[in-house]
């Protein structure tokens, strides 16, 4: 629905404004609720190009309104998936579109990486609707990966995909066996911290512990193994003695 009292200002296709924002008829319509929505109105009052007018307008309000309500509503969010009001941090989704990705709480973050508590997940009855395909697509993937409660089975039955989301759920690497300490998923090039000092047999020191080990490298034969450079030399490291950073 158009902003009230908007009506008057003849919302046509032959209406375009200012596309350095992406300030195009369909941001128009996702504003009712705009605080700024005076700013927007002044916008389309003062610069109603004509038919395949496109140019940048420096300091459009409309940009300006935009940008706010982004910013207001990043303020407002919660996750998509547990509905909790904690800080969001953005959290990429692999196998799709270069830089896709989820802004969700730290706890899915740690849930996601390590093991997943079933009670947790249970808005993923939602977010598996989301309008925002990475949302969807993790999802559907953290359904998969809680497939043995009976409630995710149902879920993962119900969800339409369109052959692309699902080619992009389905676009995942192998999941990493190897966990550290605290169960959470070591991959090939992560950075790991020491939790105890451990005496490096044949190389005459200790690693300490919290000393960083960057740019990891997985023992394939032994999950319980990684590989990485202390002080120069490359040593096999128990994964029960590091923690992911």
């Amino acid at each position: 629905m158009p902003v009230q009292g908007a009506a008057s200002l003849a919302l046509s296709p032959t209406y375009i404004w200012c596309e350095t924002e992406s300030c195009v008829k369909e941001k128009f319509y996702r504003l009712p609720s705009c605080p700024q929505k005076n700013d927007l109105i002044a916008c389309l009052s003062t610069y109603p190009h004509g038919q395949g007018g496109r140019r940048a307008i420096s300091g459009c309000p409309l940009c300006a309104c935009v940008r706010r309500r982004k910013a207001l509503m990043h303020e407002n969010m919660t996750c998509p998936f547990c509905a909790s009001d904690a800080p969001l941090v953005s959290y990429p989704v692999s196998g799709g579109p270069d830089g896709a990705a989820v802004e969700i709480c730290e706890t899915c973050i740690t849930q996601i990486d390590g093991t997943p508590e079933s009670n947790h997940w249970r808005g993923l009855a939602s977010a598996m609707w989301d309008e925002n395909p990475p949302v969807q697509v993790l999802a559907v993937r953290m359904l998969g990966r809680l497939s043995d409660q009976g409630w995710a089975r149902d879920l993962a039955d119900q969800v339409y995909l369109d052959d692309e989301t699902r080619a992009w759920v389905d676009n995942v690497a192998a999941v990493s066996q190897h966990k550290d300490s605290n169960g959470a998923t070591l991959n090939a090039g992560d950075t790991v911290v020491l939790i105890k000092d451990l005496p490096v047999k044949g190389a005459g020191f200790t690693a300490k512990r919290g000393t960083a080990v960057r740019s990891i490298s997985l023992v394939a034969e032994n999950n319980g193994h990684i590989e990485g450079r202390v002080e120069g030399q490359r040593i096999v490291i128990l994964t029960e003695f590091v923690k992911k950073k």
